[in-house]
């Protein structure tokens, strides 16, 4: 199983997958910035909860080795897909925009962005066959 971790295609696809949450939650959080124009956005932000969500998701990959999404039918694979990138974000979030003080979060941009996050991931992975886009997170 660990030998998984030394191969490039592992690495590759952990990656490409950091990088899609990194774009996703950068285009969330822009959309959200209510009423900024382009300047006007915390950008400092914005790329810090993009950076993290991408640590995070290249965590998730590791965390998640032994199981494989290969072996689960689609509608498990896809519902797990959504579980993972939502909480992706909420996690985030939560640790870079206030240091996990879910007393003082803007829940209603938060989860918005979560939200949104997620449907991109997945309006993004359907151009890909079913199979591929339930699986690759």
């Amino acid at each position: 199983m660990l030998l998984r971790l030394t191969t490039w295609a592992f690495w590759a696809d952990a990656l490409e997958r950091a990088g899609s949450q990194a774009a996703e939650k950068l285009l969330a959080m822009s959309l959200f910035a209510a009423g900024a124009t382009i300047t006007g956005l915390d950008w400092f932000t914005i790329a810090g909860v993009a950076l993290g969500s991408g640590l995070i998701s290249i965590l998730m990959s590791v965390v998640s080795l032994p199981g494989s999404d290969a072996d689960l039918s689609i509608g498990v694979a896809l519902a797990w897909r959504i579980v993972r990138t939502f909480g992706n974000s909420v996690a985030t979030m939560l640790i870079a925009v206030d240091v996990l003080n879910v007393f003082t979060v803007d829940w209603g941009m938060m989860l918005s962005v979560a939200a949104t996050t997620t449907l991109l991931s997945l309006v993004k992975n359907a151009v890909k066959t079913p199979i591929e886009a339930a699986t690759t997170t």
